[in-house]
């Protein structure tokens, strides 16, 4: 935890590794093509003054010390395409001012100074940044918490909000009791500080007494005229603070089913009860009207014998 920003530091130097080989790739060629550029446009200049390049010895010392825009100079920074590199490296890299340079070119005419113009525009405002942009993305990439740090991290948060959680039951039970009431947790909510303090806890108390039973019904039957220990009311709010996550609205759904099942099942059950309790009527309406008819039958018969 002490070498958090060491870690950090050691992890984006090796993980830039890769962006600063191709960024030295990228600033190579932009060196190069320009350089190409430059190093004909001194033949060209040479050409017209009726001299070879290397005919003119350069020199950067006697150039820093004369003139920038006389034909050694010219050698000097731009004979070749290695010097022409460098030249440009040194003028985008704050190695050297690049108005020498510009004054140099100025003697090649107006369109080698437009090109260098746009070659320090180009440079100093599109790649660098671009490149100063993908350095600090591969930071930021590399600075986000893992998996560990991100578990040590909710654990941290969730202690500190149990402890805030604690110090507000504490304000409630004024009496120390170990307990709050219902009318005691009413008159604490009624008031703005309070609720402030639960709304930045992500905990929403809209309805006191609809929060309160809540509270109950985490470990025990609700009502009103229970009241919440200390445990509870942590628990309880731990619970309720924030939106239904997709756990809860899940484990809400499985509830559901099975409440259903139940509820299925007993239907079903009541179902065939009233189906047995309907047959044994009928059987018992059936026999007593056998019962019936072999008596008026057994009636008739002895008033025959009689007469």
């Amino acid at each position: 935890r002490f070498f958090t920003e060491l870690r950090l530091i050691l992890s984006s130097l090796l993980g830039s590794i890769y962006a600063l080989i191709w960024s030295m790739v990228m600033l190579g060629i932009i060196l190069y093509v320009f350089a190409l550029i430059f190093v004909q446009a001194a033949a060209g200049h040479f050409n017209n003054l009726g001299l070879r390049p290397q005919d003119v010895p350069g020199s950067v010392l006697a150039c820093q010390q004369g003139v920038p825009s006389n034909p050694v100079c010219v050698t000097a920074y731009f004979g070749s395409v290695q010097d022409a590199m460098l030249t440009l490296f040194l003028a985008t890299t704050g190695g050297q001012d690049w108005q020498v340079f510009f004054l140099t070119i100025s003697e090649m005419g107006w369109m080698s100074c437009a090109a260098f113009i746009f070659y320090i525009l180009f440079i100093q405002i599109a790649l660098l940044n671009i490149l100063t942009g993908i350095f600090v993305d591969g930071a930021l990439k590399l600075a986000l918490p893992d998996h560990e740090a991100k578990v040590l991290e909710r654990r941290s948060d969730e202690l500190k909000q149990r402890e805030e959680l604690l110090h507000i039951f504490k304000d409630i039970d004024k009496l120390e009791k170990g307990i709050i009431a219902f009318e005691e947790f009413r008159a604490a909510v009624s008031h703005s500080k309070l609720r402030s303090h639960l709304a930045l806890l992500d905990i929403n108390v809209q309805d006191p007494k609809r929060f309160f039973l809540l509270l109950c019904g985490t470990t025990r039957a609700s009502s009103e005229h229970v009241g919440v220990t200390m445990d509870e009311f942590v628990d309880g709010c731990m619970r309720l603070k924030g939106h239904a996550s997709s756990i809860d609205l899940h484990r809400l759904l499985i509830e559901t089913k099975a409440i259903h099942l139940s509820q299925q099942e007993f239907q079903e059950d009541i179902c065939a009860r009233v189906d047995e309790i309907h047959d044994k009527l009928h059987f018992q309406e059936g026999r007593s009207f056998k019962e019936v008819s072999s008596s008026s039958q057994f009636g008739q018969d002895s008033r025959v014998w009689a007469f």
